[in-house]
């Protein structure tokens, strides 16, 4: 049982829906069945870690059919009882979740049965909920739709004979969903086409835009950012189009989720990686400016926390920048919206960043000195700026050392992804080749800046050609 399919799905669950998912096998409503009860608050006594014997088939058996002899295949159709049970919660609880369809359902049923007074009751508080709501995503047009659908055929039930405006309203709901929701995807399709060699069709798109081009929708931001995003990836040579979607961002990123507003900025912050990449600096700061507007819309954080990659991101542009002061602020200020977990990896590597890059870098080796960097991402990035710190500090011997043995670690790990491990490689290879050179032997200097200039995998090339110029 210990690695099953069900264990495998309670094990991904909060307590709270563990909580809940109790009350749902306990209703007589959902479920018939005493015994898949049983097995169920049998399984989750165990739970989060599932490894104790009380888990065991024969364990569990024995406790439902305390008479009877163990039979695999009995057993086997009670946990597949049980699964279908933990699935028709989860689509239970999903439509609680989704309004839209709740009143879509309600309001079909009171219709079916005739309860006229009901369904009044209804209706009037399910056009309150959709013009209350603040978010107006896709799915808030979609909602609005079958609502107004809805509605429309209680209009020809009710055999009128006047104008109802709720079929037009349908209608154009419907359009603002599906225009919203295919540029959506076709954001994303231009987007894995950059980065994968694969072939999607963009079907109807020409057609869309110049539509669009015709009705801008500026009073619809689930039309107008996604338009914007997917001109920056189609057309991203013209800045006007990142400008206009960064205003639209500003404006109107608070009418979506948390994590759709996530996803559109990180285009934008894309965009802008990919403009500064090309030497165009002012994007450094474009894209300063919308990790700064995402922190204080909360947009980037999961819940309460902060991913530790995106906080390691954020205070490397900023140190790229040179706003000193602020990265300390924000080191100081967001280290605690930070997991447990990589709470210490993240504080240190970054305030050891801080310093190396003002010149203190005895503070930043003690600092990398004081903690096991237990996540790769941060173990390779403290390495790397070790070897970094021996480099500046002259400190050749320790500096020779240190080379060997992260070419070995990077040769024993299997967690780093081939291409990032070619990129230590190469940085590893460079560094050594830059202490043998002397300062002012110009044809070694200029050999090795051409290399790393042609070699597009190295890690922190730009600290590589700033060492070069200081042998010049």
């Amino acid at each position: 049982m210990h690695q099953s399919k069900i264990i495998d799905l309670l094990r991904n669950l909060t307590p709270k829906e563990i909580k809940r998912l109790n009350l749902f096998f306990e209703s007589p409503f959902f479920n018939k069945n005493k015994k898949v009860a049983l097995l169920f608050h049998s399984i989750t006594s165990d739970y989060p870690e599932f490894s104790s014997k009380k888990i065991k088939k024969e364990h569990l058996y024995q406790k439902i059919y305390p008479n009877s002899g163990f039979s695999d295949k009995r057993f086997s159709y009670l946990v597949s009882d049980m699964q279908k049970l933990v699935e028709s919660y989860f689509i239970h609880s999903g439509i609680e979740k989704v309004e839209g369809w709740s009143n879509y359902i309600l309001l079909q049923k009171l219709a079916e049965i005739e309860a006229e007074k009901s369904y009044k009751s209804a209706s009037k508080d399910a056009a309150k909920s959709i013009t209350n709501r603040k978010t107006k995503d896709a799915s808030h047009y979609y909602d609005s739709f079958l609502f107004h659908s809805i509605e429309n055929e209680q209009y020809y039930r009710m055999r009128k004979h006047a104008f109802d405006a709720h079929l037009q309203s349908a209608i154009d709901n419907l359009d603002i969903y599906y225009l919203s929701t295919k540029l959506k995807y076709c954001c994303e399709i231009a987007n894995r086409r950059n980065i994968i060699n694969e072939k999607y069709e963009f079907r109807l798109l020409d057609e869309i835009i110049l539509y669009l081009r015709e009705n801008p929708s500026e009073d619809i931001p689930a039309i107008r950012i996604y338009y914007l995003i997917l001109l920056t990836l189609l057309d991203g040579d013209n800045e006007s189009h990142f400008e206009d979607l960064k205003r639209s961002l500003i404006r109107s990123s608070d009418k979506f989720t948390k994590s759709e507003a996530r996803d559109m900025y990180a285009y934008a912050q894309n965009y802008c990686i990919k403009m500064s990449n090309k030497g165009i600096r002012k994007y450094l700061h474009e894209l300063f400016d919308l990790y700064s507007t995402a922190l204080e819309k909360e947009i980037l954080f999961d819940g309460r926390y902060l991913s530790p990659f995106t906080f390691k991101n954020i205070a490397t542009l900023a140190i790229s920048i040179h706003k000193f002061d602020w990265v300390e602020r924000f080191i100081e200020t967001y280290k605690d919206r930070i997991r447990v977990r990589f709470k210490e990896n993240a504080y240190k590597y970054n305030m050891a960043m801080l310093h190396f890059a003002k010149g203190q870098h005895d503070r930043a080796l003690d600092l990398l000195n004081s903690v096991e960097f237990t996540d790769i991402v941060y173990n390779t990035g403290a390495k790397s700026l070790l070897l970094r710190i021996y480099y500046e500090k002259k400190e050749w011997e320790a500096l020779y050392y240190f080379i060997d043995s992260f070419r070995m670690f990077l040769k024993r790990n299997k967690h780093i992804n081939t291409s990032q491990k070619l990129q230590l490689k190469n940085l590893l290879n460079y560094c050594r080749r830059l202490t043998r050179i002397q300062k002012g032997e110009s044809s070694k200097i200029e050999k090795l800046r051409k290399e790393i200039d042609q070699n597009k995998q190295v890690a922190f090339s730009s600290w590589l050609r700033e060492k070069l110029d200081e042998l010049e």
